[in-house]
């Protein structure tokens, strides 16, 4: 028989699901599918990954990177307008100037255990970087001009940046020009031009060692 009686419907349209997602990736076509689909992801790598250009961290997402102890090679940046985190394993860089690592402002960046590899360029940049957070602990830094650094290029306050149990190896270590504060606890920083170059904001030095070489 047909329905002929009169029925209201509503119908109420979800939001499409804006949660966590797990991916276990191989090569870049993955990683940077995972990055860039929707919601946030922790991303495992189960081999070395290379051929990675530019990447982005769009604000109010959150990307976690578990290197499982590969190598990640970039030809190209990491940018963190949003929350990055990066653990246990190698960041090689391919870049021949500017920075591997970008920081932006409200952007935040946690890296642990990681070696960040840049001989052609700095390590990580801190740019127009207003209230960013940068956490790095128990990483090794080894690149050409900075370790990690700022850019006052644009004037940004409210940047706080912790370096513990770290070794950085640069022409100059950390250089530091913005009206912001870093930390530097328990680390040895060596640099061939300057150890360290404090420009402007405070620097809280604990139980490091600051080396000319």
């Amino acid at each position: 028989a047909l329905l002929t009686s009169t029925t209201d419907f509503n119908v109420q349209i979800e939001p499409a699901f804006k949660g966590s997602y797990d991916y276990e990736v191989k090569d870049a076509t993955e990683l940077v599918a995972a990055i860039e689909a929707a919601g946030d992801a922790n991303i495992t790598l189960t081999a070395n990954v290379a051929g990675v250009k530019g990447i982005e961290i769009p604000a109010g997402k959150k990307v976690a990177i578990d290197l499982g102890g590969n190598t990640l090679t970039v030809d190209g940046y990491f940018d963190a307008y949003g929350d990055l985190t990066i653990n246990n394993g190698t960041v090689k860089s391919l870049k021949t100037s500017s920075a591997t690592l970008y920081v932006d402002a409200n952007g935040k960046l946690t890296m642990n255990n990681v070696n960040l590899e840049a001989p052609k360029a700095s390590g990580i940049l801190l740019w127009d970087a207003g209230n960013a957070k940068v956490a790095l602990t128990k990483c090794k830094i080894n690149a050409q001009d900075y370790g990690v650094t700022t850019n006052a290029t644009t004037a940004f306050t409210g940047a706080d940046v912790t370096i513990d149990g770290c070794e950085i190896n640069a022409a100059t270590g950390i250089m530091f020009n913005v009206p912001s504060t870093i930390n530097v606890k328990n680390s040895k920083v060596t640099g061939w031009w300057q150890a360290m170059m404090l420009r402007g904001g405070t620097a809280n030095v604990e139980g490091s060692h600051l080396i000319l070489a």
